[in-house]
């Protein structure tokens, strides 16, 4: 258990596998319109800094922030 949570851990720490695992959770909901999944820019990014797309929305523990987006048009 514990050489499965230290290769784990190195995995999630590893911001080059993010970026994939990203541009892959991006392309596989490519048509759905309810969700988006930021860019990444590779170009800026390495094992150590992961650069995404800015994103301006509310943040889901913020309740009543979350309403009023949902009720808007």
């Amino acid at each position: 258990m514990l050489d499965e949570f230290g290769s784990t851990v190195f995995e999630e720490l590893d911001y080059i596998q993010e970026a994939r695992n990203a541009e892959s959770f991006r392309a596989s909901f490519k048509d759905w319109k309810e969700v988006y999944v930021p860019k990444i820019y590779n170009e800026y990014s390495s094992r150590h800094v992961l650069v995404m797309e800015y994103i301006d929305g509310v943040k889901v523990t913020d309740i009543d922030g979350m309403h009023e987006f949902a009720s808007s048009p």
